[in-house]
């Protein structure tokens, strides 16, 4: 027989020298919770190593947002069993935030409402951030043109005259009159593209020439529509016509409440508060690109907490060495975005009841020989890339084993208002992958695709029951379910029966069908723009 769980408690107000089996801290202030995660997931490692597993160990974490130094990893040597698992979870009642980021104080006046603080760490580019939290809600990034808070999606860009030369893919002929302020150091800057197909990039500028209204970037634009795919780093478009584009982190053009700047060159953060005072504000800076990462662990359940205030680390939405991304594979050159929740290898996992807030890169990211795993009942909103991933490849390099996710359920899940920073990204993406269910999700209000089944060609995948509305809002071609599947050029190498993915019982409905034209309209496309229920 099974004895009685175990528990462990982390608070705000605990101390990793104490036993951790208080919920609050003794009258004497001798003993109490454990303060950090790390410290707990090492209380269960000592209690593994003394004695076999004989009961469920629970780790609960009281309320409040706990700053990670460091991800917290689980190891094969963390996890649990069927009849013992180990469980990561709230207190009861209670919303513990897992964050990602440093608070940043010492501000100083610097001109009208607008605050400075020096952060050495930034100085040289040394540590870069692409998001600026206030209070838990996301800031402005200084751009122009500015923000339009009534019309966030279709507000607020310029647009692109002409390529500087044909098939110029790095520099571009901007309209006369879009900027009207000067700037001292473009080269701080970054330009958010996109055409509204299959091109969307985040790059810094090299050189802008106002006379003759051209910006030249310091790389590349990428093209997501570019074949053969497995060719695709040595694919890009010409920047022209139909493009669209804001300029951001440009300190002149700081000019509303909300905005922020910062000024990799000098270690400078500028910051117009949208608040009177920031005296009892809590200002925060991404540092972390991942919170919690899964290497190898089975039976463990990460739940109820809230994921919040990581980077937005690189470009790339995937991470490097699978199969079956089809247009969306990583680009030579650039790195991955990061990720909240990571997972690799792991089996019998339960990762339930959480909330992933305006995390900077993607949400959840399942890598590898991933079994028999659950996600669901989560929320993942403003995610700057995708909601969750699974991908995989065939086989290893040294031994014919299996290193792709398979009998998984994503069930449950609301996903919504991602591809914040990369608008190709779907709300839920399955690479190589086999056998898993997809099923009962909600999602919306997101740029491209909902779900995206990939390029794999390889075993079945089954989508049902899912409710899908206002997608495919600002890039294309699109779908709200989407399966590449012809790989004309034989990326993939089938040597399994290739069951067919099985898509049925969904309802999909407000697709985004138009586009938007030059002076910022949405317009019918001529000829149409597609946009289908389900995309083979």
């Amino acid at each position: 027989m099974l004895k009685t769980e175990l528990t462990f408690f982390v608070a705000r107000d605990g101390n990793d020298s104490w036993s951790g089996m208080l919920a609050a801290p003794n009258a004497q202030a001798s003993d109490g919770p454990l303060a950090t995660l790390a410290a707990a997931r090492n209380a269960v490692r000592k209690l593994k190593h003394s004695q076999a597993l004989d009961r469920p160990v629970t780790v609960m974490v009281r309320e409040g947002k706990h700053y990670l130094n460091h991800p917290l990893v689980l190891a094969s040597k963390d996890g649990g069993s069927r009849d013992c698992p180990i469980t990561y979870t709230a207190y009861p009642n209670e919303t513990p935030i897992l964050s990602g980021g440093r608070r940043i104080t010492s501000w100083k006046p610097y001109k009208g409402s607008i605050v400075r603080s020096e952060i050495s760490q930034a100085q040289g580019g040394k540590w870069t951030f692409r998001q600026l939290f206030l209070n838990g809600e996301r800031m402005i990034r200084a751009r122009t043109p500015n923000h339009v808070p009534n019309n966030p999606l279709y507000g607020g860009w310029a647009f692109v005259e002409a390529p500087v030369e044909d098939n110029e893919s790095h520099a571009f002929r901007y309209q006369a009159n879009t900027f009207e302020r000067g700037w001292a150091k473009p080269q701080q800057a970054e330009v958010h593209l996109t055409n509204g197909m299959g091109v969307t990039d985040i790059l810094k500028i090299q050189e802008i020439d106002r006379p003759r209204h051209t910006i030249t970037l310091t790389d590349r634009v990428k093209d997501h529509s570019a074949m053969p795919y497995a060719s695709y780093p040595n694919h890009h478009r010409a920047v022209g016509a139909g493009y669209r584009f804001y300029v951001a982190n440009v300190v002149e053009e700081l000019d509303q409440p909300g905005e922020w700047c910062l000024d990799t060159e000098e270690g400078v953060l500028y910051f117009w508060p949208p608040v009177p005072s920031l005296n009892d504000a809590e200002v925060v800076a991404p540092v972390l690109d991942c919170l919690i990462d899964l290497r190898g662990v089975s039976h463990v359940q990460i739940s109820g907490f809230t994921f919040t205030e990581t980077r937005c680390a690189g470009d790339n939405m995937h991470r490097e060495g699978h199969e079956g991304y089809g247009a969306m594979l990583p680009t030579g050159g650039k790195t991955y975005v990061g990720e909240a929740l990571h997972a690799w290898n792991t089996t019998h996992c339960h990762i339930e009841n959480n909330r992933f807030v305006a995390v900077g890169g993607n949400g959840i990211y399942m890598e590898g020989a991933n079994a028999r795993n659950v996600i669901r009942h989560n929320e993942i909103r403003h995610a700057g890339a995708i909601g969750i991933c699974l991908i995989g490849s065939q086989y290893s390099n040294t031994k014919m084993m299996r290193r792709h996710p398979i009998y998984n359920a994503l069930t449950d899940n609301h996903i919504h208002h991602c591809g914040f920073f990369d608008k190709y990204a779907p709300g839920i993406f399955l690479g190589l992958s086999q056998s898993n269910v997809v099923a009962n999700n909600l999602l919306e209000h997101l740029p491209h695709h909902a779900i995206n089944l990939g390029n794999s060609g390889f075993g079945r995948n089954i989508v049902e029951y899912n409710e899908i509305r206002h997608v495919c809002l600002e890039t294309a071609d699109k779908g709200a379910i989407n399966t590449w599947m012809e790989d004309p050029y034989g990326h993939v190498e089938r040597q399994a029966p290739r069951a067919g993915h099985v898509i049925r019982y969904n309802i999909i409905v407000d697709l985004e069908t138009r586009i938007l034209d030059q002076n910022g309209d949405l317009v019918e496309s001529d000829p149409p723009n597609d946009s289908f229920g389900i995309y083979l």
